[in-house]
């Protein structure tokens, strides 16, 4: 899972598992985290969000490393 702060892109994935797939996602890119899905593709990671980050849109999506798919983009305020 990986979120951006700058927007909903697109950008080109230079390197990794999936070289050339196009992300929802603006640069810079902050990766949260490695997770696996459960068979309904549903997959849950716990942060910690600091309390100055209230109020930050971010731009939220995820990737099956092994199959290159993309999930939906998803865009959330900080609450």
């Amino acid at each position: 899972m990986a979120y951006s702060r700058n927007g909903g892109g697109p950008s080109v994935l230079g390197g990794g598992p999936c070289p050339g797939l196009s992300v929802d996602l603006s640069n810079p890119i902050q990766i949260v985290g490695v997770v696996p899905a459960d068979g309904s593709g549903n997959a849950k990671i716990d942060v910690a969000i600091p309390p100055l980050a209230s109020g930050i849109q971010v731009w939220i999506q995820a990737v099956d490393l092994n199959t290159c798919q993309k999930s939906n983009q998803v865009v959330q305020v900080i609450a």
